[in-house]
């Protein structure tokens, strides 16, 4: 392959991608750059990246050297793709000011990505061909790509073009404009309500004077949601399942950073290695629920992977959210975030994005994105979201055996109750 044209490489680029994300994440305080990358872990694979562009595209090093300089970023390289969930082929030309989301897996093997643009998490820009295919796509300067979308082909997107979440993208559109949807049709609306806020280091909620939630008994009703499962199970049993499940691990660090909202001097001392848990958590399961987020007791996360809700966004009590879900504020809803009934189910893929409202036992469907209200006791499915039944999440919300909710008819008793 020749050498691109363009080769944005070296320490200055690192520097400047680091300034550019403290300035789009809010990161002001010496701390709160120092724990940038791992709050922002996207950004260890963009610095692997430009190393690699500086290895294989700089001045050639022959020898021995060049050698030892290829094998590292090879190794890097691997080892930011497991710990981040980011790949960014080295061939591709990637300019400056590019941002890259922390919500999910994001793979990029487009032609070329220009300078400012945003891609969120969970997105796949490539051609599914060799990196010599002439069918790759190129992105212009300032283009917005929202959580899980797919952009494949030999596509131009035109400077300052969104494409909103989960929109599948196999055309070039004809003119600067939004797409939502699979297929995808113009959006009219303000582009902003399709991309979720920038997710910010400073969190003025969390200094605020507001009064602490109890740990135990909040925490105690998430584990009864997964206890249903085990009934009968031992106390080793028990133990067992909060050492493997993923979903437990987040709600308890989230629960804890709930509880230690108060002004004590012993809350101020445990905040940090609260905030260092939740980093791990984030990065090892890929789950971050802000502690800025209401959740309300008896949360269920089915599975791991790419989950985020937002600061902001309230749940009621006994919600089901699964992988790969956004719940959080846009960049056009003026921070309001979506509020979200009891007994909700969120199912793989859903969006629920803005100033949107969602009735109690509602169902989204898999790779719905929710951006208007939902009446209570739906289904919606789509993208954009649209009601197809008064079914609900009565029978995709299980609290075992024997509860008023096992069965749909006893559920709306109790909610019309």
């Amino acid at each position: 392959m020749d050498e691109p044209a363009t080769v944005t490489a070296g320490l200055s680029v690192i520097r400047g991608d680091f300034a550019h994300y403290c300035e789009m994440h809010g990161a002001r305080t010496r701390w709160e750059r120092l724990l940038l990358p791992f709050a922002a872990p996207a950004l260890i694979a963009l610095a692997v990246y430009r190393f690699g562009r500086f290895v294989r595209f700089g001045k050639p090093r022959r020898g021995l050297i060049g050698r030892a300089l290829r094998i590292t970023h090879t190794v890097l390289e691997q080892l930011a793709k497991h710990l981040t969930g980011v790949q960014v082929y080295v061939w591709v030309e990637l300019e400056e000011r590019v941002w890259l989301g922390p919500e999910g897996p994001l793979i990029i093997g487009a032609k070329r990505v220009g300078r400012g643009t945003r891609i969120h998490g969970g997105v796949t820009i490539g051609s599914g061909l060799s990196r010599n295919a002439p069918g790759l796509p190129a992105l212009g300067r300032n283009v917005v790509v929202g959580p899980g979308a797919v952009i494949a082909g030999p596509i131009h997107l035109p400077d300052g073009s969104t494409v909103g979440p989960n929109t599948v993208l196999t055309t070039s559109p004809s003119s600067t404009s939004s797409w939502l949807g699979s297929p995808p049709s113009r959006f009219k609306r303000d582009p902003a309500l399709l991309e979720p806020a920038l997710p910010r280091e400073a969190r003025p909620m969390e200094s605020a004077r507001v009064s602490a939630e109890p740990f135990w008994p909040t925490f105690r009703r998430d584990l009864e949601r997964y206890l249903v499962y085990q009934p009968g199970a031992g106390l080793s049993r028990k133990l067992i399942l909060c050492a493997l499940e993923d979903g437990i691990w987040a709600l308890a660090v989230y629960r804890l950073g709930r509880a230690l909202r108060s002004r004590g001097w012993l809350a101020f001392l445990a905040r940090p290695v609260v905030r260092a848990c939740e980093l791990w958590v984030r990065i090892a399961t890929g789950i971050h629920l802000d502690p800025a987020a209401e959740i309300g007791p008896g949360f269920y996360v089915g599975h791991h992977g790419a989950i985020t809700v937002g600061a902001g966004s309230r749940l009621g009590p006994e919600c089901n959210i699964s992988q790969m879900c956004y719940v959080g504020p846009s960049l056009g809803s003026a921070g309001a975030a979506p509020r979200i009934g009891a007994r909700v189910y969120l199912g793989p893929g859903s969006k629920v994005i803005g100033a949107a409202t969602i009735g109690d036992r509602s169902a989204v469907a898999a790779g719905a994105v929710v951006l208007d209200d939902v009446p209570a006791g739906t289904t919606v499915v789509g993208n954009p979201a649209r009601v197809v039944s008064k079914t609900g999440s009565d029978d995709l919300i299980y609290l075992g055996e024997g509860t008023p909710l096992a069965t749909g008819k006893d559920a709306r008793n109790l909610a019309a109750g």
